[in-house]
Order: C-alpha cells, then structure tokens, then sequence
C-alpha cells in the first residue's frame, strides 16, 4: 500500500519550512 503516512508528513514539513522562510521575511532577515 501507498505510504500516506509519508507523504502527509513531507507536505506538513514542507508548509512548516515555507511558512518559516515566510516569518524571517517578514521579520526583515534574509536567507
């Protein structure tokens, strides 16, 4: 079976790490 699991914890990382990458930006740091 396909491991939903997974992917359901890679899209929650990746919207996790995007919205990071979006506080220090609007924070005014750079990456």
């Amino acid at each position: 079976p396909f491991p939903w699991f997974r992917l359901s914890y890679f899209v929650l990382w990746s919207c996790t790490y995007v919205i990071f990458q979006w506080v220090l930006h609007a924070c005014g740091y750079s990456t």
